[in-house]
């Protein structure tokens, strides 16, 4: 954090602000994404089956590489997109052109993930021969397979949440930067 900050002072003090805005939402989202799995976990802390198996797929979802690396792709996409437009365009046209690659982008990459998170789980249990665990206590199917759909729609609830926050965040930023200019 510490080490941001001082990058990010010293791109502002050398007039570099889109890029030290870029690395600013990089840093927030990054940090806005892990204090969302911290309280995901502790929300899924509960002694119930269901919540027991939601908490092993946020947590298989945070050892999968793909799922990683396409947090680490959705959280670099947003804070980047400013720094490709053309800022002889209008402002309008400038939000537009961010809204719609920062939207199209989060939707592919969480439509990726739901794919990945729900064919790995469920996949690698079996293959693993972890299926047999899981059935073998006192744990009926409906309630494993409801479960890892509610760890997967609170994994992907969170994903959605930081990259609105983020896609409004730099919308703000955007059009607020770049008022003056229209």
């Amino acid at each position: 954090t510490l080490g941001t900050a001082f990058v990010v002072w010293f791109l502002v003090r050398h007039g570099w602000l889109v890029v030290a805005t870029g690395l600013t939402g990089i840093a927030a989202m990054t940090l806005g994404c892990c204090l969302g799995v911290v309280g995901i976990r502790a929300f899924l802390g509960g002694g119930t089956g269901i919540s027991g198996v939601a908490r092993t797929v946020v947590d298989e979802a945070l050892r999968m590489r793909a799922a990683l690396v396409l947090v680490v792709l959705l959280i670099l996409v947003i804070p980047t997109l400013p720094l490709v437009l053309d800022h002889t365009e209008r402002l309008e046209y400038r939000v537009q052109f961010f809204l719609n690659w920062a939207l199209g982008g989060t939707g592919l990459i969480l439509s990726l993930m739901t794919i990945f998170l729900a064919c790995g789980s469920v996949c690698g249990d079996i293959e693993s021969n972890r299926i047999h665990l899981v059935l073998a206590k006192p744990l009926a199917r409906w309630e494993s397979l409801v479960g890892k759909s509610e760890g997967l729609a609170l994994f992907k609830l969170l994903l959605v949440g930081v990259a609105g926050a983020g896609t409004y965040t730099f919308v703000r930023v955007i059009s607020g930067a770049f008022a003056t200019e229209a």
